[in-house]
């Protein structure tokens, strides 16, 4: 028998999942309990209603973003590079949070999710801010990586309008230039 812990992060993994691949409406309990591995009962022992699902998850969201800003702070190849490299990683526990939540968002049926997403967004801010020690280097290296996600996410999709995928040499360029703008000047004598 499964610990109680792991059936429900099980549980929330194959929500999650679901919303990510075919949308909040398609996350039916069912669905979820199906994809999860467990009868409906044992879905609402752990989940009384759809919508503590969808409050669990956007729960996740907030603590999988506190995990990423600690490692903003802490990474070993600073944060720059660890905010940009991580900006284009796709299947991670934050991305797929993120999708998650964006979806339910978007369903209009879980108003906690904005302010949720603000938060996030607000903390990476706030994040950058403290460790670069520069607002404007700090929001450059924000809008650098919310567009290097949106070109990662949409490149290849048939119908996506979006520049070709960053190579990985493009990508140390970038962080390479950013990191110089964020260098401290030599004192002029």
């Amino acid at each position: 028998m499964e610990p109680e812990s792991t059936t429900r992060e099980t549980i929330l993994d194959a929500f999650r999942d679901l919303v990510v691949e075919d949308g909040e409406r398609a996350a039916t309990i069912a669905a979820t309990a199906a994809r999860a591995g467990v009868s409906k009962g044992g879905l609402f022992y752990h989940f009384p209603s759809r919508d503590a699902l969808a409050d669990a998850l956007i729960l996740r969201l907030a603590a999988v973003n506190a995990q990423h800003c600690e490692r903003i702070r802490t990474a070993a190849e600073g944060p720059i590079a660890y905010f940009l490299r991580d900006a284009i990683a796709l299947g991670t526990p934050l991305d797929l949070a993120l999708t998650a939540v964006t979806r339910l968002d978007q369903s209009g049926r879980h108003p906690e999710a904005r302010p949720a997403l603000e938060a996030v967004v607000n903390q990476w801010r706030d994040t950058l801010t403290d460790v670069l020690g520069d607002p404007v280097v700090a929001r450059i290296v924000q809008v650098l990586g919310d567009g290097l996600f949106f070109n990662s996410s949409l490149a290849g999709s048939s119908d996506a309008v979006v520049a070709s995928r960053v190579t990985p040499d493009e990508l140390e360029h970038m962080i390479a230039t950013i990191e110089s703008m964020s260098a401290p000047s030599p004192s002029h004598p």
